[in-house]
């Protein structure tokens, strides 16, 4: 049986700085192994994450449909890996959620997965790698980098 996962960093960047680098290429690109996002941003629309293979291919890593976007307070999608990571892509799921909280000069960031599709192999990796993973670190150092 899966949990929710829930994981809090605290960033010494404006809650701006934190959702550029959640919602924009290149913070994406910065933060995801290069993986830039591409999206409307619209509730129930698409949403890409989208990196370059060994012969310059455009390769969907990650794709899902935004559940949430509150500018510079939550973010959320369900999310699915892409097909060159998964053949069963189109049920292997979960949600992420994005939820930036002010603190003083600076931000604190809480990423919260739960909705995991049953046996979905992702699970036991964000058990594993979260909160010490590249990607909440990443996003730490991206919009710190911001800053200065």
């Amino acid at each position: 049986m899966t949990e929710t996962l829930r994981y809090t960093i605290a960033i010494s960047a404006a809650p701006e700085r934190v959702w550029e680098t959640l919602t924009t290429p290149e913070g994406s690109g910065a933060t995801l192994f290069g993986s830039r996002i591409e999206s409307s941003f619209e509730i129930g629309s698409r949403v890409e994450f989208v990196g370059q293979g060994a012969d310059g291919e455009r390769i969907v890593q990650v794709y899902g449909e935004i559940t949430e976007f509150e500018p510079c307070r939550r973010f959320g999608y369900v999310q699915h890996p892409g097909p060159v990571h998964n053949p069963r892509h189109a049920e292997t799921s979960c949600r992420m959620t994005h939820v930036l909280t002010p603190r003083g000069d600076g931000t604190d960031l809480e990423l919260v997965i739960d909705r995991w599709s049953e046996g979905n192999p992702a699970y036991e990796h964000a058990i594993s790698s979260y909160p010490e993973s590249g990607y909440l670190s990443g996003i730490k150092a991206h919009a710190e980098a911001r800053m200065a």
